[in-house]
This record gives C-alpha cells, sequence and structure tokens, in this order.
C-alpha cells in the first residue's frame, strides 16, 4: 500500500519507570486510645524517616519548525508554564528548518526528539521513520481527560494515517474565516456578508460586487487559496489506499470544478496571473477573500482597512463544517526516554489556564470549552469590535488521506483545475487526465 510505512501499534516492550514515595512516620505509627479518653495518642515521630526524594531533573528535547512559535510565544505559552509546574523539566528547543535539523537527519545522528512538534497533516515521518507510538495508556496514567478535547481532532490520525490510537495530543488549531472590506461593498451599496453562508450565498455577493468602475477592476472575491483547497472541506480523497487506485474521476471532483469553473466564469474569468494579494492589500479592490488566523492578524495591522469577518462559507453538502483540519500536535515519540515527562508537559499546554492564554492570543483552543473559546483574540489589539468569535463556530471536516503521494496530488489536482478554469479545459478530460498520471505515480511510488 502507498502509505508512510506505518507502524502499528505501539512497542510493549517499553520499560515503565517506577515512582517510589517514601511513607509518612505518620502512617506506619500505631495508635492508641488513652483509657480515660479515648482520644488518640499522638503519633510517633520517626526522625529517621527519609524524605519524598524529588523529582529528577529531565531536559525534554521538542523538535519542530522554529516559525510555529516566535521566541516570546514560545517562553509565555510553553517554557513558563510548564516550568512553574513542573520545575524539574527543561525543554529544548530544536528548529526542523535549520540545516541539518530535519527530523530526518535528526533520527540518523541517533537525536531523536522526546516530542515531534507537527501539524496534524504533516505526521507522515512518524510512521516513515519508525517514531510513533501509542500514547493511550500514558495519557490515562497522568489523567489527562481526553472527554475535554474536540473529538474530531482525537479522531484526526486514523482516517489520514490509519492510525487506530493517539501519538500525542494536538496543543492548538487554526481555522478559516471569510474576511470582507467594508469599503468595497459600502462603494457599491451590497450588504455585508453573514456568518452561516455557503458558497452559493458567497457566489451571489461576489457577482454584484464585480464590475469596473473609472478604469479600476473590482472582484468580489479573491481566487486564492479558495478553489483549490475546496476538496478538503469536503473531504474529497483523491485515491482508494485499499486497492491502490486513484479516484480523481469521481463525482465529488466533478461537481467541484463545475461549481468553479461556473464562479470563475460568473466573475469576468480573471487571468491567472492576477496577484490576489496585492489587488487585497495594496489596492483594495477585493470585495471577500479567505484567511487563516495569521492572515487575520496581519490584517489588522493594516491602518487603511475597514475590514471584518464571518464564518468561512459552507458546501451545501457540508453544513457546519469549515475550511480544513490544521491542528497543531506534540507527538511523543517511542524512542523517548523522558516519556513521562513529555505526558507532564503536554497535561500543562492543554490546561484551562493555558489554553484560554493561547486562544486569546489567537491560537485557537483545542477544548470544546465555549467559554474558552468566546476568549478567542482578546489580547490582540484591535480585535474590539471584530466578529472574531466566526473563527469556532463550526467544525473541522474529516482529513484526506495522503499517504506519501501528497506531491503528487497536488500537481495532479491543480492541473486539472486550472485547466478548466483557466484553459477552457473539458472537465472530464482534465480529470481523466489527472486520473491516469495520479495511476502512473501510484505504480512509481509502489515499485519503490
Amino acid at each position: 500500500m502507498i502509505e508512510e510505512r506505518m507502524v502499528h501499534g505501539h512497542d510493549p516492550s517499553a520499560k515503565r519507570r517506577t515512582k517510589w514515595m517514601a511513607l509518612s512516620a505518620a502512617v506506619l505509627a500505631t495508635f492508641a486510645l488513652s483509657a480515660c479518653g479515648g482520644k488518640e495518642a499522638p503519633a510517633a515521630k520517626s526522625p529517621d524517616a527519609p524524605a519524598a526524594a524529588p523529582p529528577q531533573p529531565v531536559t525534554l528535547t521538542i523538535a519542530g519548525p522554529a516559525a510555529v512559535w516566535t521566541d516570546a510565544e514560545f517562553a509565555k505559552y510553553v517554557v513558563e508554564p510548564i516550568g512553574k509546574k513542573y520545575p524539574h523539566i527543561t525543554l529544548k528547543r530544536i528548529d526542523t528548518t535549520a540545516k541539518g535539523q530535519l527530523i530526518q537527519d535528526l533520527v540518523a545522528a541517533n537525536q531523536v526528539p522526546d516530542i515531534y512538534a507537527v501539524q496534524q497533516a504533516n505526521m507522515g515521518p512518524l510512521l516513515e521513520l519508525q517514531l510513533v507510538y501509542d500514547a493511550s495508556e500514558l495519557f490515562k496514567k497522568h489523567k489527562i481527560e481526553l472527554g475535554r478535547i474536540q473529538q474530531e481532532l482525537l479522531d484526526a490520525p486514523k482516517p489520514q494515517f490509519g492510525l487506530s490510537y493517539l501519538p500525542g495530543l494536538p496543543v492548538y488549531q487554526s481555522t478559516w474565516v471569510l474576511a470582507y472590506n467594508k469599503s468595497v461593498f459600502n462603494r457599491f451599496g451590497v450588504p455585508f456578508p453573514k456568518d452561516g453562508m455557503t458558497w452559493n450565498d458567497t457566489t451571489e455577493l461576489a457577482k454584484r460586487l464585480t464590475r469596473s468602475e473609472q478604469g479600476i477592476q473590482y472582484y468580489g472575491l479573491s481566487l486564492a487559496r479558495t478553489y483549490t483547497d475546496a476538496y478538503k472541506q469536503v473531504s474529497l480523497p483523491f485515491a482508494d489506499f485499499t486497492t491502490n487506485q486513484p479516484l480523481l474521476q469521481a463525482q465529488g471532483w466533478k461537481d467541484l470544478l463545475q461549481f468553479w469553473g461556473d464562479f470563475y466564469r460568473s466573475i469576468g474569468s480573471p487571468p491567472s496571473s492576477t496577484d490576489w494579494n496585492k489587488a487585497w492589500t495594496q489596492e483594495k479592490r477585493v470585495g471577500m477573500r479567505t484567511i487563516q488566523t495569521a492572515v487575520f492578524q496581519e490584517l489588522l495591522a493594516d491602518k487603511d482597512l475597514e475590514f471584518d469577518v464571518v464564518t468561512y462559507p459552507q458546501n451545501a453538502k457540508a453544513p457546519g463544517i469549515g475550511a480544513e483540519m490544521n491542528a497543531h500536535w506534540w507527538t511523543i515519540t517511542k524512542q523517548s526516554p523522558n516519556k513521562d515527562a513529555a505526558a507532564q508537559a503536554l497535561s500543562v499546554l492543554l490546561s484551562d489556564e493555558v489554553q484560554t492564554a493561547m486562544t486569546r492570543g489567537m491560537r485557537l483552543t483545542v477544548l470544546k470549552d465555549t467559554a474558552i473559546q468566546s476568549q478567542t483574540g482578546a489580547d490582540i489589539t484591535g480585535t474590539q469590535g471584530k466578529n472574531v468569535t466566526a473563527f469556532t463556530k463550526l467544525k473541522n471536516p474529516a482529513p484526506v488521506r495522503f499517504g506519501n503521494m501528497t506531491t503528487q496530488f497536488l500537481a495532479s489536482m491543480n492541473k486539472a483545475i486550472n485547466g478548466v478554469l483557466f484553459e477552457n479545459k473539458d472537465i472530464n478530460t482534465a480529470l481523466r487526465e489527472a486520473d491516469e498520471q495520479m495511476s502512473k505515480d501510484i505504480q512509481a511510488e509502489l515499485k519503490k
């Protein structure tokens, strides 16, 4: 099968370290009742009873892209709260984007980290490098309440990687919304978008905004990262990982290309060379665009932009579902000698206190707690008066399974969609060609 060389199950030979606790002298003492009053005699003191031994110092190595956290964020959300609760734990951060520090490099150098911090979509190396570990019992041991975490996040590793257990836990997530430029809507007298819109609703608004005025071409909706990511919202598979057959000619793909082909033509067929970021940011001639939490903060810094956000447009076939699942996980490696410390660190990051702090800083909580969700972005300057809770109102779709074929799939899929939009290619032809190429790519992967 075209998988990431999966490691099933957990390591039954992994040794558990036992913590010894000194017994209190009070527990060992015998109690006597006085003859007259029936009162307990004071416990005998034992000056020789040993005190409870403090935990041994542990250095916990965390490998992941440095861009995920700034130094200040890592200190605020990770180092300080973990150090406060577990002062015996010291954190060592490894940037996997630095030269020679890829997770593959670390494994080759026998420097496997205790924690591999990665977006859930990029867990492939855990399987390829045989780092995956079933941490389920570890979480029970340290009383981490999984029921507090959004279930669709916990379920993600199964459809995406075939894992029937938890290799770690999500610690925060990023989601998408629809941002709109109020000045463009006001210019043409079009009502602002609302929460709960579908893509069909959004299309109708976009059509009303798309027009030329005084030599300037306005567009209702930016095409950047809309049509190319639309398959994630409805969890469209591109291959059957049981039969190793491509699925790009399935009806779902035809429906998707038909929708975006119709939309593209309805707004005047903008050229493929359109710089959508410039059109939105500098020229202010785009009414709506889809954005993630990080881009939301960038828009807040633009003092010349009057904007707000609403929930991500929903596909009529997937009501209540947002753009894609994009959770950041801390996974515990099978080779780690510090699994208990890793679980303790995770328990701190998933505490109400830290989850609230991260959410207020636009790192969205993975917990179900709506009281925490309601504080989204509260510590970020400029969010006051904006509909920031739109980030929390939709559920995540089930993730798409990629196997080892991410690069090949994206190349075939983008070629097919771009062919329909920009080259006037017939949908059936575009998908047939993509399916044929996918079949060749799968066979090449199987021969490796």
